[in-house]
């Protein structure tokens, strides 16, 4: 996750488009800093309608504790035409199961195995309600995006 580590705020009158409560929104990583800036230029496009950063909570079970946690939701997109874009920003090696080596510590992997484990119910949930909450007039679709997407 190295470039993936630079943190801060920025203010959302100078951001396009953001629909957010906050006058101020935190970025957790570099990633989600050009995200902010990609949102602001497709809105600026007229592509979206507005955007929101970590205002979308959805509710999971932890497979690690069975309790119920909240799932703040990177980016929460709004299209012109009435659909929802719920986008999560993840290096993309943090979306596949881990890999078992022989130079990886027990500890190093079991921590990515857990962490692959939270990931994934997070990501059932919000596709589940996605499921449930889409009709033909308006869809909710749940994506990952990667350094890939961000072309990082």
């Amino acid at each position: 996750m190295n470039g993936n580590t630079h943190k801060g705020k920025v203010l959302t009158e100078t951001l396009s488009g953001y629909r957010g409560r906050q006058n101020v929104i935190t970025y957790r990583s570099s990633w989600e800093y050009k995200a902010f800036g990609m949102m602001s230029k497709m809105h600026n496009m007229k592509a979206i309608n507005g955007w929101a950063s970590e205002e979308t909570v959805f509710k999971y079970v932890s497979p690690l504790d069975d309790k119920e946690h909240k799932y703040y939701m990177d980016l929460t997109v709004f299209k012109p035409n009435g659909d929802v874009v719920f986008i999560e920003i993840k290096p993309y090696q943090q979306t596949q199961p881990p890999n078992r080596t022989r130079n990886k510590r027990d500890d190093v992997y079991a921590r990515e195995v857990n962490t692959f484990r939270v990931n994934t119910a997070k990501w059932k949930a919000v596709e589940e309600w996605c499921k449930k909450h889409s009709s033909p007039h308006k869809k909710f679709e749940f994506v990952k995006w990667t350094e890939r997407e961000l072309k990082i």
